[in-house]
C-alpha cells in the first residue's frame, strides 16, 4: 500500500496512522477512523485505496470491490488499484475480471512484482499453468526474493508433474526462511504424491508446528497416514481438521471414509450426513452413506440415500448398480433386475450388473467375471476384514490350521502359495509354518492391505486362472480359500496345478457347499459346490481326495452359509 498523496488527499499524517492501523491487522478501526475523512476528501484516490484494504481484510469483498472501482475511477493510471481490484475480484472467483484487472496494473507498471504474483495465481485457477509459471516467474525475476512467488511457482509445477523442479522450488523457500508454513506443507503433499507417505507426514507435522490451526495440513496429514495404514492416527487428523474448520467438506468425507475401515459405520454415516448438510449435491457422500446404512442393515435409508444420489446425478451407473444390490439384498429381485438394467443402459459394459442379472434369472454361467470381482474387492478393500471377522464371523483360516495340523498332523507346510490371497487372513495365521509363503490376488486394493501385514515373501497382481497358466509351479502347498466362490467351472485350475506343478503337491481350499450335483451360480453372485461334483473333478485329473469336512463359512443377515473344505493332493 502506497503512503503517498494527492492535493486532495488527507495529510499525510493521517494517511500514515491509517496504513500503520492496517499493518497491525486493525481494520475496522481504519474503517471508523475513515469515514470522516472520506466526507472531506471524497476524491483522494488513496484513501479510497486504504478503505478497499480494509473491506477486503474483513471478507467484506463486495465493498471492497466498489472502493478499489472508485480508485480507478479517480485515478486510472494507479496501478496499485487495479492490483488490488483483481485480488479481490479472485477471492470472488470472478476470474476473467481479475485477470483483466491484473494485466492492466502491469501495463502501468511493468516492474510490479505483486501483480505479477497475484496474475500467477488467477491463471493456477482457471488451469492455464503455462502462464501461471511464466506469470510467478516474472515475479521472482524482479523480486529474487519473492517467497510466496517461488512457493506458488512450485505448487504449479508440481500439478505439471515438474517434480524435480518443484521440489527445488520448496527447498529454496526454506532454506531462505525456515519458518515458511506453506513451504512445508508444500514438500508434504510433494512427498504424499511420491508415495513416501512417512515422510510427508514429518512434513506436515513440521507445519503443524509453526501454524497448530492450519486445518489443511491436519487433513493432508490424515490422508498420508491413511494410505500408510495408519487408520487411527487418521482419524484423530480428520477430526482436528474439522474442529479447526467445521464445514471442511473434504475433511468430513474422507473423515467417513476412515471410519469405515475401522468399522464404526454409525459415526461413518454421521460424518457423511455431515457432509450433505453441507454441501447437499455431494453425489459421492449420498452413495457412501447408502452403502454404509445396506451394511447396517437399514435397507431403507439406503434406499433412500442411493435416490437423492439418482435425483442429482440421474445418469450414475454406479447409484442404479447400488439400488439393485440394496433390492437384492431385501429380497425384492424384481427391482434389483430393473436396476441392474438401467446400470447397463448408462455403462453397457458393466461386468457386476450384467453378472447379478444372470444370477438373480437362475442363469448358471461358468466363472464370474473378472473385472466384477476385480471391482467388488477394490471397493471393500479398507473395511473387508473387520466386516468379516467381526460382522460375519469369519474363521476359516483359523478352521484350515486346525484341519492340517491337528487331523492331518502336518506341521510343516514347505512352501505356500496363497491363491487369492486378498489381505493376507490365512497368510497370517500359516506364515510360521512356512519356508517360503508367497500370494497371487486379483485385486490390487487387497494386495495393498496384505503387503501392509509383511508376511508374503511375494505378491503378485493376477487372475488365479491367468497366473497358473503362465507360471512354472513349485510350491509344496496351494490354499484357496473363499476364491471358488468366485468361479463355478473348477476343471481348468485343476488342470493347470495338475500340469504347471513341478512337483507332488496339496490343493486345500473351500466352497460354498451345495446338496445338489455340481457347481451353481446362487443369487448372492457367488458359486456353490457340491462334495460330488469335487469328487468328480478328482476322478477326471487323477487328484488323490484326503480330506472333507463342513464347517460355517460366516454369517449373512442372520443365515448361516454352510461351506465344505478340502484337502486333496496331486
Amino acid at each position: 500500500m502506497t503512503k503517498s498523496q494527492d492535493a486532495q488527499s488527507p495529510s499525510q499524517d493521517s494517511i500514515r496512522q491509517l496504513v500503520n492501523l492496517f499493518n497491525q491487522g486493525k481494520p475496522l478501526k481504519v474503517l471508523e477512523l475513515s469515514q470522516n475523512l472520506t466526507s472531506r476528501y471524497p476524491k483522494s484516490f488513496i484513501l479510497w485505496n486504504i478503505i478497499g484494504a480494509a473491506n477486503n481484510a474483513l471478507g467484506k469483498t463486495n465493498k471492497a470491490v466498489k472502493a478499489f472501482e472508485k480508485v480507478i475511477q479517480l485515478n486510472p493510471t494507479y496501478a496499485d488499484g487495479f492490483n488490488n481490484l483483481g485480488a479481490t475480484l479472485r477471492d470472488q472467483g470472478k476470474l476473467k475480471e481479475a485477470e483483466r484487472a491484473c494485466t492492466r496494473a502491469i501495463f502501468l507498471n511493468s516492474k510490479y512484482a505483486i501483480a505479477y504474483y497475484n496474475l500467477g495465481n488467477i491463471f493456477k485457477d482457471q488451469n492455464k499453468l503455462k502462464q501461471a509459471t511464466e506469470a510467478f516467474q516474472k515475479a521472482i525475476s524482479i523480486n529474487p526474493d519473492y517467497m510466496d512467488a517461488l512457493n506458488n511457482l512450485g505448487i504449479v509445477l508440481q500439478t505439471q508433474g515438474k517434480m524435480k523442479e518443484a521440489l527445488e522450488c520448496f527447498t529454496k523457500v526454506l532454506q531462505k526462511n525456515p519458518n515458511s508454513v506453506s513451504a512445508q506443507f508444500n514438500i508434504g503433499n510433494f512427498l504424499k504424491e511420491q508415495g513416501d507417505f512417512s515422510k510427508a507426514i514429518e512434513s506436515f507435522k513440521k507445519a503443524l508446528i509453526l501454524d497448530p490451526k492450519y486445518a489443511e495440513a491436519h487433513y493432508n496429514m490424515g490422508n498420508a497416514l491413511k494410505e500408510k495404514g495408519d487408520l487411527k492416527e487418521a482419524l484423530k487428523a480428520f477430526r482436528q481438521a474439522v474442529s479447526l474448520k467445521p464445514l471442511f467438506v473434504r475433511a468430513h468425507h474422507n473423515m467417513g471414509n476412515v471410519l469405515v475401515s475401522l468399522n464404526e459405520l454409525d459415526h461413518a454415516a454421521e460424518a457423511y450426513k455431515t457432509v450433505i448438510s453441507v454441501e447437499p449435491s455431494h453425489v459421492k457422500a449420498y452413495i457412501n452413506l447408502g452403502s454404509v446404512l445396506k451394511n447396517l442393515g437399514k435397507f431403507d435409508a439406503a434406499l433412500a440415500a442411493y435416490k437423492k444420489a439418482r435425483a442429482i446425478e440421474p445418469k450414475n451407473a454406479m447409484i442404479y448398480n447400488n439400488l439393485g444390490n440394496t433390492f437384492r439384498e431385501q429380497g425384492k429381485p424384481k427391482d434389483a433386475i430393473e436396476n441392474y438394467e438401467k446400470s447397463i443402459y448408462y455403462e453397457p459394459d458393466n461386468p457386476t450388473a450384467k453378472h447379478m442379472i444372470a444370477a438373480l434369472k437362475g442363469e448358471n454361467t461358468s466363472t464370474a467375471p473378472k473385472e466384477y470381482v476385480e471391482r467388488l474387492f477394490d471397493d471393500c478393500a479398507g473395511w473387508f476384514e473387520k466386516s468379516l471377522v467381526n460382522k460375519l464371523r469369519y474363521e476359516v483360516p483359523k478352521t484350515v490350521v486346525n484341519i492340517v495340523q491337528n487331523q492331518l498332523g502336518i506341521s510343516d507346510l514347505g512352501t505356500v502359495l496363497d491363491l487369492g490371497c486378498g489381505t493376507g487372513l490365512l497368510g497370517v495365521e500359516i506364515r510360521e509354518y512356512c519356508e517360503k509363503l508367497e500370494g497371487v490376488d486379483l485385486s490390487a486394493s487387497m494386495l495393498q492391505e496384505a503387503q501392509k501385514k509383511n508376511i508374503y515373501d511375494k505378491i503378485d497382481q493376477f487372475d488365479i486362472i491367468e497366473y497358473l497358466a503362465l507360471e512354472t509351479l513349485d510350491f509344496d502347498y496351494y490354499f484357496s480359500l473363499d476364491v471358488f466362490i468366485y468361479v463355478g467351472d473348477l476343471s481348468e485350475i485343476f488342470r493347470l496345478l495338475k500340469s504347471r506343478s513341478q512337483k507332488k503337491g496339496k490343493l486345500i481350499f473351500s466352497t460354498e457347499h451345495t446338496e445338489k450335483d455340481g457347481f451353481f451360480l446362487e443369487t448372492t453372485g457367488r458359486y456353490s459346490h457340491s462334495k460330488k461334483y469335487i469328487e468328480k473333478l478328482c476322478r477326471e485329473h487323477n487328484y488323490e481326495f484326503l480330506h472333507f469336512s463342513m464347517t460355517n463359512l460366516r454369517k449373512e443377515n442372520n443365515i448361516t452359509i454352510l461351506g465344505g473344505i478340502y484337502v486333496l493332493e496331486f
